[in-house]
């Protein structure tokens, strides 16, 4: 079953450890735990819901493991923290075990005109991601 996720779905998630229950997380539940980690700015549960041995392709290269993963995220972190900063979720969509989110945005450094990301997860983690987007410096 296709399900629309909202902006505000899994403020519940910022209070439960991902570990506890990545196994038997849904594409649902990724998605919800995703936002929630991404709006406060959670590094350490960002980085759990990758595998060990996640792939993520992106404009610029392939990314593998969580030692290159990590510094994307800090970086995505730094950016979209600063005061300002504007999020638009278009859509969330999560089916099986694939998660994709459309967007958009501007940071004091960059419009993100439309972004796609994908996420293919495995026992509950990201074990693939794909990011793709319209990016304009300021």
């Amino acid at each position: 079953m296709k399900q629309v996720l909202g902006m505000a779905a899994g403020a519940a998630f910022l209070m439960m450890p991902m570990t506890a229950f990545a196994a038997s997380m849904t594409a649902s539940d990724f998605a919800s735990a995703r936002l929630a980690a991404f709006g406060s700015g959670d590094f350490k549960a960002l980085m759990e819901q990758y595998s060990d041995d996640a792939i993520v392709l992106t404009q610029q290269g392939t990314l593998t493991g969580k030692s290159q993963i990590g510094p994307m995220i800090e970086a995505a972190l730094a950016e979209f923290g600063q005061a300002g900063t504007k999020f638009n979720l278009i859509s969330t969509l999560a089916e099986g075990n694939v998660v994709t989110f459309v967007w958009s945005g501007e940071t004091a450094k960059n419009t993100y005109h439309h972004v796609a990301e994908t996420y293919v997860l495995q026992d509950g983690k990201a074990r693939y991601e794909t990011f793709a987007a319209q990016i304009s410096p300021k």
